[in-house]
């Protein structure tokens, strides 16, 4: 499994990213977040592009000018499941699994057969 180490700004952009619906401008980035500005963001969001992270997924108009519109590569998930080891994910899966409703066991279930058809 391959670790991502990222700096706080560009996990900030990132999270901004995975949070949204829709792909956004560096200017809405800077916007959804107190504290981050638009030229951060865009240096941010060229080495993020340059590494692959995020791709320019559409254009739109802000104000009167073309801006470039970013959404993220790497799933939030995949980069959750680098953070912590198989055998670490195990503990927390059982830990799940314990306190768990009969409801949250039985999509889990179902998705685990689905699993298993897949792979045949």
């Amino acid at each position: 499994m391959k670790k991502y180490s990222f700096t706080k700004r560009e996990l900030q952009v990132l999270q901004i990213l995975w949070g949204s619906e829709n792909a956004l401008s560096a200017k809405e980035i800077a916007g959804a977040e107190p504290g981050l500005s638009q030229n951060t963001v865009l240096t941010v969001l060229k080495k993020l592009l340059a590494s692959k992270f995020v791709e320019t997924s559409g254009v739109t108009y802000s104000g009167t000018v073309l801006a470039r519109q970013f959404t993220a590569v790497l799933p939030k998930e995949e980069y959750l499941e680098s953070l912590v080891s198989r055998q670490e994910m195990m503990k927390v899966v059982s830990n799940f699994i314990g306190d768990s409703s009969d409801n949250e066991l039985d999509a889990l279930e179902a998705y685990i057969k689905e699993k298993r058809q897949d792979n045949k």
